[in-house]
């Protein structure tokens, strides 16, 4: 059995959980019952996973939680990964890729520091895909993109670094090997409340709130569905590229749409394709994507895959593209998770 990683996601701005015009607060210092929000994961995760991570975006920010992490939990080993700086990736993405690269020979769990509800038990019950991801995904399509499992050899190339992309799904978009676990089925299987997966967005009040996990002996995680395409026989950080072009289509031919869209995309700012090119194998890369995606029941990353259409190629913002767009967005529209 693999090493796994927990890494909690805590380089994050919090822009929603600020009140307007009032002082910045950390949102994983949140306490509830005098115990910040960080320390119920770091709590949790110490007994179960084989390594505990904290990204962040500075180095002041290390320091400030490694205090805080000492005076709450003084035995606990921790590590920290600092968001690179040499990367045109932005948001949490930077974060997800920075650790990704930092690992050594273990898998890694993602999970946002606002997850207090979460039984880290269910998170460690996924199976491990040694060279993809595994990841949750709601009946209505939506996932939960910062509570994926990365395989110890899971990549992004790091010619995709330098593009300028912050969605956290975009390594599970070109990955080639997908686990699907169905959160509403985990709820229902374990007699567990959505709120058991909910963040927290706003400032409420939780200071009383009464954070209880499952008392049973083992939590019941269902049936997986797998979603596979053919691994390319390249690298993509192979710098001996000889026809470009050829590359993307042959990417494209064995289904590695998005792969194939972000090397075309990166090849066209390097400068060695030309734009009407990069048009051509971008807008038939991204059209072919949503219909993957459609196709294996994935309508949240189909949605963003006609996101990227018309904000990379305006000239596709076009009425049957429209529809599909709202479509989608109307077909995975849920209820806000918020605490009451």
């Amino acid at each position: 059995m693999s090493n796994r990683t927990l890494t909690i996601l805590a380089g994050g701005y919090s822009r929603r959980y600020q009140k307007k015009d009032g002082q910045w607060l950390d949102k994983a210092l949140l306490c509830i019952n005098n115990k910040p929000l960080l320390i119920y994961l770091l709590d949790q995760g110490n007994e179960i996973y084989d390594g505990i991570n904290i990204s962040v975006n500075s180095n002041s920010r290390k320091r400030d939680y490694k205090e805080i992490v000492e005076s709450y939990l003084p035995n606990i080993n921790i590590d920290f990964t600092v968001d690179l700086r040499k990367i045109s990736l932005n948001g949490v993405l930077k974060g997800i890729y920075s650790t990704l690269k930092k690992r050594t020979k273990s898998s890694v769990q993602f999970i946002p520091s606002d997850r207090p509800y979460l039984d880290l038990r269910i998170l460690r019950g996924l199976r491990v895909m040694k060279r993809g991801v595994s990841l949750l995904r709601y009946n209505n399509g939506m996932i939960e993109p910062l509570l994926s499992l990365y395989g110890a050899q899971a990549s992004f190339p790091e010619s995709f670094s330098q593009l300028p992309l912050s969605r956290a799904d975009v390594p599970i978009r070109f990955s080639n090997e997908i686990q699907v676990y169905s959160i509403n089925e985990i709820l229902d299987r374990n007699n567990l409340s959505s709120k058991s997966f909910a963040n927290i967005n706003i400032q409420p009040d939780v200071e009383n709130e009464r954070i209880e996990y499952s008392n049973s002996a083992a939590v019941n995680i269902p049936d997986s569905v797998l979603i596979e395409r053919e691994q390319p026989n390249f690298t993509f950080d192979d710098t001996r590229y000889n026809k470009e072009d050829e590359i993307v289509e042959t990417l494209i031919e064995i289904e590695n749409y998005y792969s194939a869209f972000l090397l075309s995309f990166y090849f066209w700012k390097q400068k060695k394709i030309f734009i009407g090119k990069y048009k051509a194998l971008g807008i038939e890369s991204l059209k072919k994507e949503y219909e993957f995606w459609i196709k294996n029941e994935m309508p949240f990353l189909a949605l963003h895959s006609l996101d990227d259409l018309v904000r990379y190629f305006p000239g596709e913002r076009k009425p049957s593209v429209n529809a599909k767009i709202k479509h989608l967005r109307k077909k995975m529209k849920i209820e806000p998770r918020r605490i009451k």
